[in-house]
């Protein structure tokens, strides 16, 4: 008699960036003959369900990002919180998170009780075997381990997002031309200490008034930024040889995906034109959100237009696909949103934020990269690329041509190049078949 397939549940908050390398995951879990569902919002609904895999709805967060935020429905609460967090990115890295900072309450907890009885529901309906969590998803950690419910962790960001004992967190380490003058270091480790404090005392009493019998260590009550599962964490990053941040951690178990998507072939006009196409190509990326600096893109758009070089420009305009009219030459090819993942092999450079979704795809194909960070992990990303050898980065807020120039000339050297072949060869022997069959063995 054979064994019956094993039943396991993904939860998902409604972020594209997050959503999208989960899904994967839950493919590959499925390509081992495990029975998939994913419990996310409805927005996920249809593309769940065209991957064969089974769909409960389930709001882990109030607001959502399914592909460009600003563009996203939200309430008016969310919308200015949004816009507050783009306007903070104009005044750099301290002040961007320190605004994040005053937001990740209402980001990552804003609704425990409702998620308490939301997954104690769907375990009662669905039984599985094992669920599998976004690490930034609080509220429904809380939920498992008040539950008693097996899970593993998935970390989506950098693995420094997970906070250890003696470590300051993701800005422990910054990219060359980004690190805050002391008084800033010390008003950032200011904010985030308090938001350690308040969301501590949330996240305690809501564990307390719901699982008064409930086991979970005083560490991870005193600092639920740490609280990860004891079955083991999934990264989506490499692992780099010598970590370069001492701010990763290690649970008692733990495996690096080094990326997690599935390639994608380019088709239709995008294809037939690129083929023509004779000079060299780079693709300008800024994520989901941040396409929103349009300012920066524009700097990034004329000076590749100026370049001594023939570029070809690929360009994700996000919202602000109006905007960028009046960019019109057959060397710019622009849209709201571009198959990313299709147009990475074809490309020389790969400009971009830092996001760990662009930078995994990216060291898949090898490419060299400029980064500019904005906010989050983006600075710990970066840091890593720059102390590997893989990339280059750039302040967006002060970068003009001669820096870009500057930073593409470093980018051509043979040592870049040996190190993106090493690091390409690590990422496709570790992916997300390798993470699926990791997890099915802790079952």
């Amino acid at each position: 008699m054979e064994n019956p397939s094993k039943k396991i549940v993904l939860l998902s908050p409604p972020f594209y960036s997050h959503f999208q390398p989960l899904k994967t995951l839950g493919r590959a879990l499925q390509s081992l003959g495990a029975q998939v569902s994913i419990a996310c919002s409805e927005s996920f609904r249809k593309e769940i369900q065209e991957g064969g895999m089974g769909f409960y709805p389930l709001n882990i967060n109030k607001n959502q990002n399914t592909g460009i935020a600003k563009n996203t429905q939200q309430n008016s609460k969310e919308k200015n919180r949004l816009e507050e967090f783009f306007q903070a990115t104009y005044k750099g890295p301290v002040n961007t998170l320190i605004t994040q900072a005053d937001h990740r309450i209402m980001d990552m907890f804003s609704n425990p009780q409702e998620l308490i009885y939301s997954i104690q529901q769907l375990y009662q309906s669905v039984k599985p075997d094992l669920v599998i969590v976004d690490q930034l998803s609080y509220g429904a950690t809380l939920a498992l381990v008040g539950l008693e419910i097996p899970f593993i962790t998935f970390c989506p960001p950098h693995p420094g997002t997970i906070q250890t004992e003696g470590t300051k967190g993701l800005t422990e380490f910054w990219p060359t031309g980004l690190e805050p003058e002391e008084q800033e270091k010390k008003e950032l480790r200011q904010k985030q200490q308090e938001l350690r404090t308040s969301f501590s005392k949330a996240f305690k009493h809501v564990f307390k008034a719901n699982f008064p019998r409930g086991k979970l260590a005083e560490n991870f009550l005193n600092n639920p930024f740490s609280l990860t599962s004891p079955k083991g964490v999934v990264y989506n990053y490499p692992n780099f040889s010598h970590r370069t941040s001492k701010a990763s951690s290690e649970s008692p178990d733990s495996h690096y995906l080094h990326y997690c998507f599935e390639p994608e072939e380019l088709e239709g006009p995008l294809k037939s034109q690129l083929l023509k196409e004779a000079g060299r190509k780079v693709l300008i990326s800024f994520g989901t959100f941040l396409s929103e600096r349009r300012d920066v893109i524009e700097v990034l758009m004329q000076s590749f237009l100026e370049h001594k070089d023939s570029w070809h420009i690929y360009v994700a305009t996000g919202g602000n696909e109006k905007f960028f009219r009046k960019f019109s030459s057959e060397s710019i090819t622009r849209a709201s949103f571009l198959p990313q993942k299709a147009l990475l092999p074809h490309m020389d450079v790969v400009v971009h934020h830092g996001g760990t979704n662009t930078f995994t795809e990216t060291l898949y194909y090898g490419k060299p990269m400029i980064i500019f960070p904005f906010s989050s992990d983006q600075f710990a990303v970066a840091y890593d690329a720059e102390k590997n050898r893989i990339g280059e980065v750039l302040d967006p807020n002060t970068v003009t041509k001669e820096k870009l120039y500057r930073a593409l000339g470093r980018l051509d050297t043979k040592e870049v190049r040996k190190n993106l072949i090493y690091w390409q060869e690590k990422s496709r022997e570790n992916g997300p078949i390798k993470g699926a069959q990791w997890i099915i063995n802790q079952l």
